[in-house]
């Protein structure tokens, strides 16, 4: 699904499987599991920089998805996953949504979002990177 965006800004995608053990069991809506993990991906496709790649690594214990743009300034990275809210200066066109629905999604699985910047030393350059995992304090909605 998000191969022609990819395409078109010229992102080179990348998949990584864990060496040993299978990725992290989710039980729950198989179709809002996608939509979650979609909506992640399309964002890092989206909004990383052009002409350069993005990497979802599944591990036993979460799921990483970094892409290679310019990161998150400190003062917007709270505000990641709040409903219709667009970081500023963003050319790509977008509702401010993606995040905010993968969020629920993943509240709803007991499964949180985490957000962080990675340093330019970083194995995959600097960028943003979000982490799928087991939520410590599960919400129930």
């Amino acid at each position: 699904d998000c191969l022609w965006l990819a395409d078109r800004r010229d992102i080179d995608l990348e998949t990584r499987w864990p060496a040993q053990g299978a990725a992290l069991p989710i039980v729950g809506d198989n179709d809002a599991l996608v939509i979650m993990l979609k909506n992640v991906l399309e964002n890092a496709i989206r909004y990383g920089a052009a002409h350069s790649a993005v990497r979802v690594a599944f591990a036993p214990d979460r799921i990483i998805v970094d892409d290679q743009g310019p990161g998150v300034a400190a003062d917007v990275m709270p505000r990641l996953g709040d409903r219709f809210f667009r970081a500023p200066g963003q050319a790509e066109p977008g509702s401010g949504l993606g995040l905010s629905i993968a969020r629920h999604i993943a509240h709803s699985h007991g499964l949180a979002l985490r957000f962080e910047n990675r340093p330019a030393g970083d194995d995959f350059g600097a960028g943003l990177r979000v982490v799928i995992l087991r939520d410590a304090m599960p919400r129930h909605e």
